[in-house]
């Protein structure tokens, strides 16, 4: 089992939050986490069934244009991911789309952001 000890916040931002976390181990080992939260995102493989459509996204982290499958944050609050998603497709690809599946993402990990992401289709 893995105690919390208590950390600190380094950076409180628009988009994500950091805190220096310590746990300790099971075995008595004594780690630091830097655990970065924000309110999550979604992603959406958007097909046709023949054809997965990617968009161009410029990624100012890398120094290019990306291709991606549409994505997004959760950043409207009461959205729900569903609803995310399907903004997202529209906002990205001028689709609609309907939901195909949907999974939580883990809960094990405190750095893992505590929801859910979903995976849409789009039919033309």
């Amino acid at each position: 089992m893995m105690q919390s000890l208590g950390g600190e916040s380094v950076y409180d931002g628009r988009l994500v939050d950091v805190r220096i976390e310590r746990f300790r181990h099971a075995d008595g080992e004594v780690v630091t986490r830097e655990i970065v939260r924000h309110r999550g995102a979604v992603a959406i493989v958007a097909h046709d069934r023949e054809v997965v459509w990617l968009v161009r996204q410029p990624r100012e982290a890398v120094g290019e244009d990306l291709l991606e499958i549409p994505a997004g944050r959760l950043d409207v609050d009461g959205e729900s991911p569903e609803d995310a998603a399907r903004r997202e497709l529209a906002e990205e690809i001028g689709g609609a789309g309907r939901t195909s599946a949907s999974r939580s993402c883990p809960g094990g990990s405190r750095s893992w952001p505590r929801r859910s992401t979903s995976a849409a289709t789009r039919r033309p």
